[in-house]
């Protein structure tokens, strides 16, 4: 099922008083070459949830923190090709008692943010889970606001290897983008 793309759906949504974050300045040298001034990047800290079905897929916490950890590699090598270091902080394998229970992403990412509030390790928390509805959802421009911070996207549990595309990665580096 490698050739097997879903059709893409993305939403977005804007937290309340939402602005645009200010980006570095770009200021001109040597005739119309742009030179940007150095921004200060640090580590990008992620909280990640597994949905129970992930875990029943693979059935025991080793194998599915052991998928977790090389889908999120792949992840991980996209960002590290424009210049972002990013890595796993915690992960949460729900193994037992699921609390979760929306039948869209819009409600699965609003289940999140009440579930956790700000009480997750991390910069941004994403929760995933297999693709019963698909696509993906999060907020745009809210890394710095922690009571906003949050991505759900659906995947299957097979994934391929950057350079070659595959939805599982495609989604997750998507939605934490946003």
């Amino acid at each position: 099922m490698l050739g097997h793309r879903p059709e893409f759906k993305s939403d977005t949504v804007l937290p309340p008083n939402h602005y645009r974050p200010v980006y570095p300045k770009v200021t001109p040298v040597d005739n119309m070459t742009f030179k940007q001034e150095p921004v200060a990047l640090s580590c990008v800290n992620i909280y990640v949830e597994v949905a129970q079905d992930i875990y029943q897929s693979f059935g025991t916490i080793r194998r599915t923190q052991n998928w977790v950890d090389a889908v999120w590699a792949q992840v991980f090598i996209l960002y590290a090709n424009d210049g972002f270091t990013v890595q796993i902080q915690k992960t949460k394998i729900w193994d037992d008692s699921y609390p979760y229970d929306a039948t869209d992403t819009g409600g699965a990412l609003n289940q999140l943010k009440d579930a956790l509030g700000t009480s997750f390790d991390g910069n941004l928390a994403h929760l995933m889970a297999l693709e019963p509805y698909g696509g993906g959802i999060a907020y745009v421009d809210v890394l710095c606001f922690k009571s906003y911070a949050f991505a759900y996207s659906a995947v299957y549990t097979y994934y391929s290897n950057v350079p070659t595309y595959s939805w599982t990665v495609e989604v997750l580096a998507h939605e934490m983008g946003h």
